[in-house]
């Protein structure tokens, strides 16, 4: 039986038709992706299953009494609704401590998800902490909530803004372990892949339905768009082929119209009687010609629709000089706690470079010190004169929302202006829009507005704090399709592991660093002092703090190896402390991180707040040591020296991680 269907759904706001006979069913325990472009009604559609809003048209049939619902919102916060009983809103931030102790201390499975997800006892924290959550708290919290509520169906609208890496994949987990029903809104590709079998494409105020993953929906869509353009060209062809029937017909009717009357006046009606019974039969056949025509015109295969364009274009610079940014010994701190410690490295010309770690790691700080919003406590960040830098923040605190699209357009050359017009006629920007304030565009739009700037502005280096947040999934694979093209530098920040993938072919990794929960991009220091050299990426080193690695290659093999360092380590390989000194310079005992861990993993605080027998800036500086290891060693065969050297480290690392375990 069903858990819900939706039948024929419509929703108008004003004249917009927004939702126009939307059907769709779902089973128990499927996982559902509900995909499409900003704007088409997705929320809306969500808050009708919910039971937030009402259609204005059909309607929605629950299986079952008293089914209960968690919706996780964008904002989040997270509702639940037990379907003929009550609605019960998530968390309020303003709340003293006692509230958040009863609500949350007693509840075992809250307890056991907030701390899976890194929010080590939430129900001991004040009303005021609440009040002060960043984006990805949040968004944890939110989900411990909606988790812990034990609901028949899940709506998740969005859950993967504000987590990193393995927060994302701690999702991918918990969504394969529910027991129930969860449709999915997500522009996250890699999440989508990973944790649905449907995909629910939401279009012109309909879905259509595809089996599989999204990477399975984007083959099917491409295979029925081909498919169904073929049997157009072909009535087409048919379609013309009998039109030029008709035309060769009508000619030949009234050519023997013609002959008749011709006949009757030099020989008589016997004569014409013959030339008129063939033309008469011509008519006929001209008029079941045209009939048949009509019916393939409208019954025919019509024009598969177009995927809606928006495109980027990015003008490749120029080549002088190789180094465009170059950081030397670089430490930042905010009070006791430190984000980068002694940490040196470069950015070349055409290098595409993502910045990598956990939450609170210092990414977004790194990006302000090298546009010169903040400045190092100590060391150097050195901007090649030549480097023409365009910024992209993550919220778009840069953008004056009060400016009118054209006004952008006014701000440029008088050269530029027709060019930069056209540019944005491809972006989705037409004349009848140009004039009004940013404002009263969607935030994906704002978005599009501000990569046209990076546009307009000639760029060799562009710096891209989370660029696809607010995009969707065309505009983030049109983004992905010009940055490719793009021959200028890129450091890139971003969740989005397949644009990463796609783009990246070298990164800066922060290691070495605890996240501390709080409003502030904070960081604790690990105690990291092993040296890293690479020869394909250049000499670096993290200090006593946070560390900032350079991995050539793929993302995919670099979090492989971290994944395969935690999976050796468990198998009991490895060497004596002194050993470990060697590797890990000294963290003592009474440096431990006291904020909770940015990511997930061994090591650090447990669940019940108990530290394990090591300090975790041992463990963690001979993890990293490990995981560079790793990586290092599927470069070469078995039969190179350089093998054996490497896995003799290794090995010896492996061991010692054991010991602290």
């Amino acid at each position: 039986m069903a858990l819900l269907r939706c039948r024929a759904i419509k929703k108008n706001f004003g004249e917009h038709a927004v939702l126009q006979g939307a059907a769709f069913d779902l089973a128990g325990d499927e996982k559902v992706g509900l995909v499409g472009h900003n704007g088409c009604g997705k929320t809306t559609l969500a808050n009708i299953i919910f039971g937030s809003i009402e259609p204005d048209g059909g309607a929605v049939e629950y299986g079952g009494e008293n089914l209960r619902i968690g919706y996780l919102l964008q904002n989040g916060g997270y509702k639940v609704h037990v379907r003929g009983v009550a609605v019960e809103t998530g968390f309020a931030a303003e709340a003293d401590q006692s509230t958040h102790e009863r609500a949350y201390g007693e509840n075992h499975i809250f307890r056991k998800t907030a701390s899976g997800i890194g929010l080590d006892r939430v129900w001991e924290w004040s009303g005021e902490r609440y009040a002060n959550l960043s984006g990805g708290e949040r968004t944890k919290l939110a989900l411990a909530g909606v988790w812990s509520s034990k609901p028949d169906l899940l709506i998740l609208d969005e859950p993967t803004n504000h987590l990193d890496f393995a927060g994302i994949d701690w999702l991918v987990g918990e969504v394969a372990r529910f027991g129930g029903a969860v449709i999915i809104i997500s522009h996250d590709r890699y999440f989508l892949d990973q944790s649905v079998n449907r995909i629910s494409e939401l279009d012109d105020g309909r879905i259509s339905e595809y089996s599989g993953n999204y990477t399975r929906y984007k083959e099917e869509k491409l295979r029925r768009y081909e498919s169904q353009l073929r049997q157009h060209l072909n009535d087409v062809k048919q379609q013309e082929k009998l039109a030029a029937e008709i035309a060769n017909l009508k000619n030949w009717s009234e050519k023997a119209h013609r002959t008749s009357r011709d006949a009757a006046r030099q020989s008589g009606n016997g004569k014409k009687e013959y030339f008129r019974v063939k033309a008469k039969k011509m008519d006929r056949q001209v008029k079941s010609r045209i009939k048949r025509l009509e019916n393939m015109q409208r019954d025919g295969v019509g024009k598969p629709k177009e995927e809606a364009g928006v495109f980027f274009e990015f003008e490749s610079p120029d080549k002088r000089g190789m180094r465009l940014i170059a950081g030397t010994a670089v430490s930042k701190s905010f009070g006791e706690l430190r984000l980068l410690s002694d940490c040196t490295f470069f950015v070349k010309r055409g290098e595409c470079i993502g910045l990598v770690g956990p939450n609170g790691c210092g990414k977004t700080t790194l990006i302000r010190m090298i546009i010169g919003e903040q400045q190092p406590d100590q060391g150097e960040i050195w901007i090649s004169p030549s480097a023409r830098a365009g910024y992209l923040s993550q919220n778009g605190s840069e953008t004056d929302l009060t400016k009118r699209v054209i006004d952008i357009v006014g701000d440029l050359p008088v050269a530029l202006r027709t060019k930069a017009r056209t540019v944005l006629a491809n972006m989705g920007f037409k004349e009848d829009v140009i004039e009004k304030q940013l404002s009263q565009f969607s935030m994906g739009e704002v978005t599009r507005i501000r990569l046209a700037e990076l546009i307009f502005k000639g760029c060799n280096l562009l710096i891209l704090d989370e660029p696809t947040n607010h995009l969707d999934l065309a505009s983030r694979e049109q983004l992905e399709a010009t940055l490719v093209e793009y021959g200028g530098a890129v450091l890139l920040v971003s969740h989005d592991r397949y644009m990463l993938e796609k783009l990246c072919d070298r990164y800066l990794v922060f290691t070495g660093v605890e996240a501390e929960t709080g409003t502030t991009e904070k960081t604790q220091g690990s105690g990291d002092g092993v040296s890293r050299g690479n020869g394909a990426g250049g000499g670096l080193s993290g200090g006593a703090g946070g560390g900032l690695i350079r991995v050539d290659g793929s993302l995919q093999e670099w979090l492989a190896a971290q994944a395969a360092a935690g999976a050796a380590i468990r198998r009991n390989q490895g060497p004596s402390q002194a050993q470990i000194q060697a590797q890990a310079n000294g963290g003592s005992d009474d440096d431990r991180g006291q904020g909770e861990r940015g990511s997930f993993g061994d090591g650090g605080e447990g669940a019940d707040g108990a530290p394990d027998a090591a300090g975790p800036e041992q463990l963690m500086a001979i993890e990293n040591r490990i995981a560079y290891l790793l990586g290092q060693l599927s470069r070469y065969k078995p039969t190179d020296s350089e093998y054996h050297v490497i896995d003799r480290e290794l090995n010896e690392l492996m061991a010692a991680k054991k010991r602290h375990v």
